[in-house]
């Protein structure tokens, strides 16, 4: 991310996991919201793609914790302006949780904003590993990082899967 960020040559950067998509909508309402104000940064809320109603309330439950605990994953497609994320030296160079990391600093350069225009994320790895399992390790993960456990143990928990 803080390869590409270096190449990036705007004013605004989008960073979004490979099995995540916006709508042109989304795409066009973060750059208004984003311009001309002082905003430092934002993510949209989440919409994982499938029907089941786990998976949506899952959504649901993942935008409310980012808009009333400012706790964001990358998955809800982080953006933020370039002259803000070269001075925040970019993303720490963390195996895991990197993004919570990055919202969390983020969060001190000024005010940040969710969208309620979602970003559409792929349901696999809740298919592949199973909506329960997936889901506690994430919150698992997730608070542990938070409590100050190390990034280098917890990623042992988390499989890399492309």
């Amino acid at each position: 991310m803080n390869a590409g960020a270096k190449k990036a040559t705007g004013s605004l950067l989008l960073f979004m996991h490979a099995d995540s998509k916006l709508t042109k909508k989304s795409f066009v309402r973060m750059k208004k919201r984003m311009t001309p104000t002082e905003t430092a940064g934002g993510a949209f809320s989440l919409q994982i793609e499938s029907e089941k109603t786990s998976l949506k309330v899952i959504s649901l439950l993942a935008t409310w914790r980012a808009k009333y605990l400012n706790i964001v994953y990358g998955d809800q497609a982080i953006f933020v302006r370039n002259d803000i994320f070269q001075k925040m030296g970019g993303f720490s160079p963390l195996p895991i949780c990197e993004d919570l990391d990055f919202f969390r600093r983020l969060g001190q350069q000024g005010e940040i904003i969710l969208l309620k225009e979602k970003t559409h994320t792929s349901a696999r790895r809740w298919k592949k590993e199973g909506i329960l399992y997936t889901t506690l390790r994430n919150i698992t993960i997730g608070s542990l990082f938070l409590l100050g456990f190390s990034p280098q143990t917890l990623s042992k928990w988390y499989s890399a899967i492309r």
